[in-house]
């Protein structure tokens, strides 16, 4: 429709966007003061909005603009077409009660417009997230603008400034002046694919720990331009909570990126840990074993559940056979033995064998699923495989999920919305390092005293708590019981004869390498 023409009952618009640039054009040319105030499934309402009125708070009415409160009777009524995404206007009725002007258009419009640009602006300053905003507005303006509306005009009202990568590169060089590392991958665009970086705290913090046990993940919404967060988290021994030492922002999660993260992370690691666990993600278990050779790689508890649990769901079989897989699937994976393992595997493959999963969109053997993926890297999940490594009890990522969620809820108290990606490294940084350096008092350190019936396991107790944090003195606490348990099958020698002996000593030199395993070293002797 031109823009010129007016608005005439029986005239036919194609779409939703063509019909309100018309009327606003029209509108603003004969300076009629309409709103819109009804757009549903079928009808659109415009009336005038010439006289609002904001009532006194003491009347005990919910404070709102209340247009067309002079009963001017403008009206243009629209109904949209059944088959197609035209509108058709169907009564026109510009019979205003008041005068129409030029100027009195423009103040009208200007000062209703000025309002709410000054209650935007005020709300965005105090850090309100836009649902908030809405609310306010939906109160005060009674709905007129929504949740994306108040987006794009927050853009032109606060835009983003020029200086956020200014302000990125100068945080970058900072962190590179001060001992930490910086890596930045390009993809054939131009774009930044990876960015790797790692403050000389998080650095310090990590090669103290001696963490034996890491744990490595992925997760999202961190920023509007939606790359990964791709982190490594560890039990900080100081302050017995959980850290992250080598954050990687990720435009993709594909093989090649996380082939470089994990190169860039090796470039930092003093002492390669020995130990990674991670969920039933493929691109990081395949990558790992290629830039840690000899690490041991272990699934998490609770996503190798998930993920059985979701791929028997797609079994077209009743709920009581799918329940009883599961079962016995538990049991091999708390198997305390590797005979018990092998009696729970053969118990379960007799009742699969002709259970049928959904994979990749088709139907394939669950018993040969399982003897190709599972049982094949049965080291990795089973139970009876962990009895001898150091992993002080983490057998799952809960570690690492809940780190990710202080990040997230750390952004959310900082920002009302999503921020631009360079805002968010500055802050996820900046807060990780501020986490690290946080004073512990000895109070929290050396607080937890187990009371146990046995005196002399107390009083061990509580002189283990003047060393250990709350995690050292639970599993102290675990290993005296133990050891108690066992008690009787040790004996103590005390009718021994003390008698001196000239041998020929033999001087062993033990040099460890963890990334050769986590039990390998070098021996070498030498007579004297």
């Amino acid at each position: 429709m031109n823009k010129n023409k007016k608005f005439e009952a029986g005239e036919v618009f194609d779409d939703y966007e063509q019909f309100v640039k018309a009327f606003n054009d029209f509108c603003e040319e004969n300076y009629h003061p309409l709103i819109i105030v009804n757009n549903n499934k079928r009808q659109i309402t415009i009336l005038c909005r010439h006289g609002y009125n904001c009532p006194s708070k003491s009347t005990g009415q919910r404070t709102k603009l209340r247009y067309n409160y002079l009963g001017c009777g403008a009206k243009i009524s629209c109904y949209k077409l059944a088959n197609s995404k035209g509108i058709r206007i169907t009564n026109v009725n510009l019979q205003h009660n008041h005068g129409i002007s030029k100027a009195a258009y423009h103040s009208r419009v200007a000062e209703l417009f000025s309002e709410e640009k000054e209650v935007l602006t005020d709300l965005h300053e105090a850090n309100c997230k836009v649902s908030q905003i809405c609310r306010v507005f939906h109160s005060k303006f009674d709905g007129r603008l929504s949740s994306q509306k108040i987006r794009n005009v927050l853009k032109k009202l606060v835009p983003q400034t020029s200086n956020d990568t200014s302000q990125l590169q100068t945080f970058l060089k900072c962190v590179e002046e001060t001992g930490g590392d910086v890596f930045c991958e390009l993809d054939p665009a131009g774009n930044v694919a990876i960015l790797f970086l790692s403050s000389y705290v998080m650095k310090k913090s990590f090669e103290t720990s001696h963490a034996t046990v890491v744990q490595i993940g992925a997760s999202f919404d961190f920023d509007k331009s939606k790359y990964k967060l791709c982190d490594v988290c560890y039990l900080n021994p100081k302050t017995n909570r959980s850290e992250f030492c080598a954050p990687a922002f990720l435009s993709e999660e594909t093989a090649t990126n996380f082939r470089k993260t994990f190169q860039y992370f090796r470039k930092i690691c003093t002492q390669p840990s020995s130990i990674f666990i991670v969920d039933k993600d493929f691109n990081e278990i395949s990558v790992l074993k290629e830039v840690f050779g000899r690490a041991i790689i272990l699934l998490c508890y609770f996503h190798v559940l998930k993920y059985v649990k979701n791929l028997i769901t797609t079994a077209p079989v009743i709920v009581e056979v799918k329940s009883d897989i599961m079962t016995k699937f538990k049991k091999m994976l708390d198997a305390g033995t590797e005979d018990i393992y092998e009696e729970h595997k053969k118990d379960s493959l007799t009742t699969v064998k002709t259970v049928q999963v959904r994979v990749n969109k088709k139907y394939v053997s669950l018993e040969d699923q399982f003897i190709n993926n599972w049982d094949s890297c049965k080291e990795m999940w089973v139970a009876y495989f962990r009895k001898c490594l150091a992993t002080l009890g983490d057998n799952t990522n809960n570690r690492i999920e809940i780190s990710f969620w202080t990040l997230k809820q750390s952004i959310h108290v900082k920002f009302p919305t999503l921020p631009v990606i360079e805002k968010s490294i500055i802050h996820l940084i900046s807060f990780c390092d501020q986490r690290i350096n946080e004073e512990i008092s000895d109070s929290n350190l050396k607080s937890l005293k187990i009371f146990d019936a046995d005196m002399d396991i107390n009083a061990l107790n509580a002189e283990s708590s003047l060393y250990l944090n709350d995690r050292g003195c639970i599993l102290f606490h675990k290993s005296l019981k133990a050891l108690q348990s066992r008690k009787d099958y040790m004996t103590i020698e005390t009718d021994c004869v003390r008698e001196k002996y000239e041998v020929k000593e033999v001087v062993y030199k033990c040099s460890t390498n963890s990334c050769n395993g986590p039990y390998a070293c070098d021996v070498t002797s030498s007579d004297t």
